[in-house]
Formats: structure tokens, C-alpha cells, sequence
């Protein structure tokens, strides 16, 4: 892999000579346990030597509640300009202060799914947890108003995740579907004064819940769906003229917003019309570019986008199926 990336006097050349070996085992009981032990070992030529494991275990309880686990190591090498250019968009000033690391991180996830029947109906519940503690990470720091850091993680970073989801069937002709998702993502930033502050993670927004609902008419002649998105609060940059983070310092957030989006399609022989719409409830984010009437002053900033920019969209189609 040949890398090349350069941004005014910052380059990120490299080029990446990875063999290595992976085994994995699987041991089988039927209807009840699945076991797989997996491990990768990597010949870096710039890294070194790497060994990541990984084990998953799926355990049927009973005929309807299955549960999984999962555990392993991962790493990899960050391309810090392309998979960051939205946090280039302003005037800030570039700094990279060392070499950048490879990021190398735990992960540990559990998942319980359980089928049930409510009304003679089947339907499913799935809770999923999961756990990553990074060793290393490239720390995207933006607490200074003037200046995007790039830097290798200097204390604490891990991220939780909990999702609940229910799926159902009230009918035979509708579906449902609700879920809920909880991030709490966090990392350590530097100060000004040499000090780590615990931070969430900037533009993760804390919670999410979605709805649908899907309804069909007998062949599937008529189909509406119809999708209800809420997006929590979400900790931002402050971008102020001048303001440099610190210990002290209180944090700003986005505000939650919900998004609504419907579709209704119609059905012939050998084609499809539908119309849809997205965001119907219109929902925008104002002002998302600071200083757009002065794109080369110094507070020109447009990477502080935490919400749609296009209102309410409207459109139409159709589909043709050719055997």
C-alpha cells in the first residue's frame, strides 16, 4: 500500500509492505454453542510485529433466546488528511506536533436477541452492549478556535454503546420496527497548559431513537413506509473568536432535532411509481457556515455542520423490472 497525502508542509508518506498468517478454529455444538477462536499475526515493515486475537461465542439458550460474545484486539494505521478533510473547511491553522501512531484498541461486545409472540404474533428483541478502550488513537482536537491538532492519544479514549430494538408484526401486512441507541464516547484533550480534560467526542450525538412502520396492501399493490428519526444532543467546538479550551472551560452542544421521512409506492405488472419525501418536518441547522459573507477571514468556518442543511425534499420515480 503506497500512501501519499500532503497538506501545505505536513506530508504523511508511507508505503505499507503488510504478509501475514491467520488461523481460526470452530468448535460446534449442535442447536446449543458455536465457538470461534480466531488470531492474526502481521509482519509490518514500519509497525513491526502485530498479533491481534479475536474470539466470538454464540450460546442458544433456548430455541428463541441466543446469546453472542465477542472480544479482540484491532489496529491500523490512520490516513489523518482524507478521512479528516471535514474538519478542514475554515481558516483554522494545521498542527502536527509528533509522528502519528498507529491506533490500537480492545473490543468487547455482547448481544442477547429473544423471539416472542404478543397477539399470535411474532416479534423480536435485541439488546446489544459493546466496549472499545483504545491504547492509541489519533486525536482530532478542534478546542482551540484558531488550530485543527493532530495528535496520538495522550491519556483516556473508549466508547459504550447500548442499543435496544423491538421488531414486530401487529398484522400480517404491517411491520414495525423501534430503536433506541445510547453512544458514550469520550477522549482525553490536551490543554493549553500541558493538562488532560475527559471530553465527549465531538459531532457524536449521546442518543438516538428510531421508529418505522411499513404497511403493504395484498400483492403488494400499495406500499407506505414511514420512518421517524429523533438525534440527541451533541457536544461541538466552541468556535468563538479566540477561545482556547481548558479544565474549566464549559462545554457546548448542539441541540436534538428529529427528521421524518415517508414513501408511498404503487405497484403494476412489470414497473413501479413512488413518491417520497425526506425531512418533511423541515427541520434545518441555521447559520452552519460561521463568517460565510467573508470565506478568507480569519472565522471562516464551515466544518461545524451538526444537522441538516437541506429542508424539506420532495420526489418522484419510478421502477421497471425486466426479467
Amino acid at each position: 500500500d503506497d500512501y501519499n497525502e500532503k497538506y501545505l508542509d505536513s506530508t504523511f508518506k508511507r508505503t505499507e509492505s503488510v504478509p501475514g498468517a491467520f488461523v481460526e478454529y470452530t468448535e460446534t455444538i449442535p442447536d446449543k454453542l458455536t465457538l470461534v477462536l480466531g488470531g492474526r499475526v502481521d509482519f509490518h515493515n514500519l509497525y513491526g510485529t502485530r498479533f491481534t486475537p479475536r474470539v466470538h461465542l454464540k450460546y442458544d439458550i433456548t430455541s428463541e433466546t441466543h446469546l453472542r460474545l465477542s472480544a479482540g484486539k484491532g489496529w491500523r494505521m490512520p490516513n489523518a488528511i482524507a478521512e479528516n478533510f471535514g474538519m478542514l473547511v475554515n481558516s483554522r491553522q494545521l498542527s502536527v506536533p509528533e509522528v502519528i501512531r498507529p491506533e490500537e484498541s480492545w473490543n468487547f461486545g455482547a448481544s442477547l436477541s429473544n423471539d416472542f409472540y404478543l397477539f399470535g404474533r411474532k416479534g423480536t428483541i435485541i439488546l446489544d452492549v459493546y466496549r472499545t478502550n483504545f491504547q492509541n488513537q489519533l486525536i482530532v482536537d478542534m478546542e482551540n478556535a484558531d488550530l485543527v491538532r493532530f495528535y496520538n492519544l495522550k491519556g483516556r479514549s473508549f466508547s459504550n454503546s447500548f442499543q435496544a430494538e423491538v421488531n414486530y408484526a401487529p398484522s400480517k401486512r404491517i411491520e414495525t420496527k423501534l430503536a433506541y441507541r445510547l453512544f458514550d464516547v469520550q477522549n482525553d484533550v490536551l490543554t493549553p497548559s500541558g493538562e488532560l480534560t475527559l471530553l465527549p467526542k465531538q459531532f457524536v450525538n449521546r442518543e438516538r431513537v428510531l421508529f418505522n412502520i411499513a404497511y403493504a396492501l395484498p400483492y403488494n399493490k400499495w406500499k407506505f413506509d414511514f420512518t421517524w428519526q429523533w438525534n440527541g444532543k451533541r457536544r461541538i467546538p466552541n468556535s468563538t473568536e479566540g477561545h482556547v479550551h481548558s479544565a474549566t472551560s464549559p462545554e457546548v452542544f448542539a441541540p436534538a432535532f428529529s427528521n421524518i421521512n415517508a414513501q408511498v409506492t404503487k405497484a403494476f405488472l412489470k414497473w413501479e411509481m413512488y413518491v417520497g419525501g425526506e425531512n418533511l418536518n423541515n427541520f434545518t441547522q441555521s447559520n452552519p457556515i460561521i463568517a460565510a459573507n467573508d470565506p478568507f477571514g480569519k472565522n471562516f468556518d464551515a466544518s461545524m455542520v451538526w444537522g441538516p442543511v437541506i429542508g424539506r425534499m420532495v420526489y418522484v420515480g419510478m421502477r421497471y423490472k425486466i426479467k
